[in-house]
């Protein structure tokens, strides 16, 4: 690395940084498995602060980004918040053939602030994608 330039350096460490949350939260929506136990886990909250993570890099690094770093982690985004919407979406009729307790349900479908424009996110998403053929 001794002959790379500073930016060209930042610029890997940028996109270094931005794989460490995406596969993170790939992991946490169950889309990946978990390289320490060699299982499948769903953890949407660790999921949704991983999201948030990126969406808090996007929003401080505005005007500081290449192109194609910014499409790289709108790309991202999106993904994540797409499949989050997907995953979350699912959970209830998972759980209730589970035969989860009454209790459990209730909790389960109280949404936060996050989930909730997540699954707007996703909504606006699908409307694009309708919109244009």
């Amino acid at each position: 690395m001794e002959n790379i330039d500073k930016n060209s350096l930042h610029s890997f460490l940028f996109y270094q940084l931005l794989n460490t949350f995406q596969n993170a939260a790939w992991q946490q929506l169950g889309k990946q498995l978990n390289p320490l136990t060699n299982m499948i886990e769903k953890d949407f909250a660790q999921a949704s602060l991983s999201i948030s993570m990126l969406d808090m890099l996007f929003e401080k690094t505005q005007g500081n980004l290449s192109v194609e770093e910014k499409r790289f982690l709108e790309q991202i985004i999106s993904d994540l918040k797409l499949n989050y919407v997907e995953e979350v979406s699912k959970e209830p009729t998972e759980q209730k053939e589970a035969g989860e307790s009454d209790q459990e349900k209730e909790s389960n479908t109280t949404e936060t602030k996050d989930v909730k424009e997540m699954k707007d996110f996703g909504k606006e998403q699908n409307a694009k994608t309708d919109d244009n053929p």
